[in-house]
């Protein structure tokens, strides 16, 4: 339980840290932008989120999993599943981008309404490798539960990424939020590169030599799941906010893209503890009766939290418009209870899909990841037309 709360109070700073700078970009895009461009921005977002999501992979949770279960043994085991992993995210890197540029236009344009913006996703495209090794970067200093160096890696990704966007954003307007997306996780990537490469860990030999078929099945177990969340959130939200383009305007999803992003932020502090404590916890266990216990220990921590910051945000909710955007957003306040109550809920299934995800429950994890974004999309096509933004 020390070693959980250890790691909540580190994953506590980075997420205000990230907290802080959240809203202070948000500030500044509802300023330079207003509702129209925070929803655009959401849309290319999720379009960036969504294909380094497919590269990241192999890199992601079946990398942490498998570096803490066996970081014991050294590095020449635990890179049996690293060489596969990179293996398969630079393959896929190759392969969105033989696929996605030639049709750049078109992306451009269902996503952003104009095909002026297709550099943005050559861009995303060129920076995949570099993201992809970023990932892998941190996801072997998480399984290693080297839990400071890993939030210290946290607390530089997010200070380069809201450097970028906020000199991009005040510089060039929704251009330069724009580019800044689709720029960060590729530089971000070269910058973990340059931390790490003096680590013992951090040689050729581990990470581009000839690899096992038994390694690469594991690793593929987790690609299927990670490729479902991958494509899963991101294009549903991509689907949404088009939902609510079409049967109200792009202002409306805007003020929607605002409350969510205020609600990205608050339960990051869960998620961050989730990933850098849980996973590799549950990892390690072996015995059903010690992962059920560690179950309850974690919502006994959780819950309480969530439901507390649930209830200040939705009485401050006038507040934080206005502190974080402009009366342009005064409509958001009634978007408020049902996106807290949703967040309870959430966090509440996120434990339990950690738990499949560390026990390997492929088919679990995907028919419910799958389940949930399709019952969302119908649930949000039908209520949109009656309750208007309140449906999503």
């Amino acid at each position: 339980m020390s070693s959980f709360l250890k790691v909540s109070f580190f994953s506590a700073c980075l997420t205000l840290f990230k907290m802080l700078m959240g809203f202070v970009i948000a500030k500044v895009i509802a300023i330079y932008t207003g509702p129209s461009g925070m929803a655009l921005l959401g849309q290319l977002q999720s379009f960036v989120t969504g294909v380094n999501g497919i590269v990241n992979a192999p890199v992601g949770n079946g990398i942490v999993k498998y570096t803490a279960e066996h970081c014991d043994k050294g590095s020449d085991i635990c890179s049996q599943w690293w060489k596969p992993a990179i293996a398969f995210s630079f393959s896929f890197s190759i392969i969105l981008s033989i696929i996605a540029i030639p049709f750049s236009n078109e992306i451009s344009y269902l996503l952003l309404n104009s095909t002026e913006y297709n550099y943005l996703i050559i861009i995303t495209l060129i920076n995949l490798p570099f993201t992809a090794f970023g990932t892998l970067i941190m996801s072997i200093t998480n399984g290693q539960r080297n839990y400071k160096l890993y939030i210290l890696y946290g607390f530089i990704s997010t200070l380069i990424a809201s450097a970028i966007m906020l000199v991009m954003l005040i510089r060039f307007g929704i251009i330069g939020a724009l580019l800044s997306t689709s720029l960060q996780y590729g530089l971000i990537g070269i910058v973990l590169i340059g931390l790490s490469y003096r680590k013992k860990w951090f040689q050729r030999k581990y990470f581009f030599q000839r690899f096992h078929k038994a390694e690469v099945k594991d690793i593929l177990a987790y690609v299927s799941m990670a490729l479902t969340s991958a494509l899963s959130l991101p294009f549903t939200l991509i689907i949404i906010r088009s939902i609510l383009i079409n049967y109200t305007d792009i202002s409306v999803a805007g003020q929607w893209q605002a409350v969510w992003k205020i609600s990205e932020a608050y339960i990051g502090v869960v998620t961050i503890a989730l990933s850098t404590y849980f996973l590799p916890k549950l990892s390690s266990l072996n015995n059903v009766i010690d992962i059920k216990c560690e179950i309850r220990m974690v919502l006994k921590h959780i819950l309480p939290f969530v439901i507390f910051f649930a209830v200040v945000i939705f009485f401050m909710r006038d507040f934080i418009i206005a502190l974080l955007f402009t009366s342009e957003f005064s409509f958001a306040r009634d978007l408020f209870l049902v996106q807290l109550l949703g967040d309870v809920i959430k966090i509440i299934s996120w434990v339990y899909a950690f738990t499949m995800l560390s026990t390997k429950a492929t088919l679990w994890y995907i028919g419910t990841e799958v389940f949930f974004c399709l019952s969302w999309i119908f649930a949000s096509y039908i209520f949109i037309h009656t309750y208007g933004a309140q449906g999503v």
